[in-house]
């Protein structure tokens, strides 16, 4: 019967993979989350600057200051937002690498099994080829 022996070591760097696996996925949803507040902040702010330069005729100036004083806040929660995102997007590209990294050393260590395993069968195929040839001559032996 085959036995790997770095067995464990394979398993441990299989955890690892996964770890790394579900580890970008998390990285990956939290910069979709923060990719939709982006834009329920650019959509907000766009929809004021819109009614803004659709009503300015007819606002009094202190409405219009205060709507600029919250499109001008608007602006920088989104400035603010698009740091998170790129903060994330090196956090997934720095994730992603992990992952690929992780994903080699499992398959080097996969292919060392094959690569055992293959050797493996070719020495039990031997060894039964070598059985049947020296039972076919204790046979033909006593036959004669």
């Amino acid at each position: 019967m085959f036995k790997f022996r770095l067995q464990p070591v394979l398993d441990y760097r299989e955890n690892i993979e996964e770890d790394r696996r579900v580890k970008l996925s998390e990285i990956k949803r939290s910069l979709d989350a923060q990719w939709e507040k982006v834009n329920v902040v650019r959509k907000k702010r766009q929809e004021l600057v819109s009614r803004l330069e659709n009503s300015a005729n007819i606002m009094q100036a202190s409405d219009v200051s205060t709507c600029l004083s919250y499109i001008s806040s608007l602006a920088d929660k989104e400035a603010c937002n698009m740091q998170s995102v790129r903060a994330l997007e090196q956090k997934l590209m720095d994730a992603r690498a992990d992952l690929v990294e992780a994903t080699k050393q499992c398959k080097v260590l996969e292919a060392v099994k094959e690569k055992r395993l293959k050797e493996y069968r070719m020495h039990v195929s031997g060894r039964d080829r070598k059985e049947m040839d020296e039972v076919g001559m204790a046979k033909s032996s006593v036959r004669v």
